[in-house]
């Protein structure tokens, strides 16, 4: 197999550092009852090879994602797995309201002894990963929905991400592909609702930005210090993006982002339509949530 550059080889070599051998997939099972199937992406390209697929005793499908970052069993301070983990527990650990709509993840942790024999060479000690239910599909891979249901769906997005902002935190990659899509549900308008998910970029208001998507984002925001600004501006641009498709990357990005002015325009063009008005009163909302109350210079 052949990679396109160095960056695509490190991202291969940090996914077959996290890719399970069989004793890992044991742990699992006589650890915390869940079967393993296999990678959810086995096409090397389509997805990282630290997600699995499996179910749970009572046969509820799951996916499972291993987190980088080990833990001396030794010391007093067991804290496996790295940010990501630690944004889990703080953000669900205890117990969600009913409205916020983040993914119910469930962080699991892995004792690996001596006898741990893995083709990636964990090394024994305390090793985490995320146990979530496996959804249908994503945001990103339905058919482009009316205005109504976007907006439905992004107040949804906004009350889980004032969730997150109360708890402290910030996620900083609010997006369409990591948005994943429950089945149909009666109480939702379009028959089905958005979860957020995915705290890989998740950090503490105020810690430097360790990653993001770019595009999405006003500028890069890497190294910078995180705020809930960049939150709302990239759910902003996730809900103009929804009903712009397929030109929504002609529509707001330049210079491989979103600036604030492009995504102004965009949702002033939206308030023109006539079946978008309420949409984009909303997405003011989050313009001005964004500091983008101003004019860009």
């Amino acid at each position: 197999m052949a990679v396109p550059d160095s960056k695509a080889a490190l991202e291969l070599y940090t996914d077959a550092e996290r890719f399970p051998g069989p004793s890992t997939e044991g742990h699992l099972l006589t650890q915390h009852g869940l079967r393993v199937s296999g990678l959810l992406f086995p096409n090397p390209g389509e997805g990282s090879a630290s997600l699995l697929v499996g179910a749970q005793g009572d046969g509820r499908p799951v996916v499972i994602k291993l987190l980088a970052g080990a833990a001396d069993a030794s010391t007093a301070e067991l804290r496996p797995g790295g940010a990501e983990a630690e944004a889990c527990r703080v953000l669900l650990g205890p117990p969600l309201p009913a409205h916020v709509q983040l993914v119910p993840s469930r962080l699991l942790q892995l004792t690996l002894g001596p006898e741990h024999t893995s083709t990636a060479g964990r090394a024994p000690g305390l090793h985490a990963a995320l146990g979530m239910p496996r959804y249908a599909s994503s945001a990103a891979s339905m058919v482009p929905l009316p205005a109504a249901v976007v907006l439905a769906q992004g107040r949804r997005m906004a009350a889980a991400l004032e969730y997150v902002h109360s708890k402290g935190y910030t996620h900083m990659d609010v997006k369409l592909r990591d948005t994943p899509l429950s089945s149909a549900c009666g109480r939702c308008v379009g028959g089905s609702r958005w979860w957020l998910g995915d705290l890989g970029s998740a950090v503490p208001v105020g810690a430097p930005v360790t990653s993001t998507t770019t595009w999405f984002a006003p500028g890069n925001v890497i190294g910078l210090r995180a705020k809930p600004e960049y939150d709302w501006h990239m759910l902003a641009v996730t809900l103009v993006c929804e009903v712009n498709r397929p030109h929504w990357k002609e529509l707001v990005i330049e210079g491989g982002c979103t600036p604030a002015a492009k995504l102004v325009a965009a949702v002033e063009e939206l308030g023109r339509r006539g079946d978008c008005e309420d949409l984009a009163a909303f997405l003011d909302e989050l313009l001005s949530r964004a500091g983008h109350t101003a004019p860009p210079l």
